[in-house]
């Protein structure tokens, strides 16, 4: 990993080093090629839209929020089945 010296941001150079991401900003950039720059997102929870057959990354915030409400409810066995939260994301909790 390297920093940008004006700025101090982290940067990372991923695709075998045709891009480099900054971690702050969370932006990729091509190195050598014309092309728009794409959002990075860092995530652990992922969900499929109505007729989609891709996995989709949450936003961070809300990937924040599932996992705080997936931690409280492992920590809770007495808590089963399925829980809606937010809107329209489903989980399956299993007891311990």
């Amino acid at each position: 990993m390297k920093t940008s010296s004006a700025s101090g941001d982290r940067i990372v150079a991923t695709d075998g080093g045709r891009y480099d991401v900054n971690l702050d900003k969370r932006l990729r950039y091509p190195l050598y090629w014309e092309e728009d720059v794409s959002v990075v997102r860092r995530c652990t929870w992922f969900y499929k839209g109505d007729g989609q057959s891709k996995l989709v990354p949450y936003m961070e915030d809300m990937a924040a929020r599932l996992e705080v409400l997936y931690l409280s409810f492992n920590c809770l066995p007495i808590l089963e089945g399925t829980h809606r939260y937010p809107s329209d994301a489903n989980m399956w909790m299993e007891p311990i």
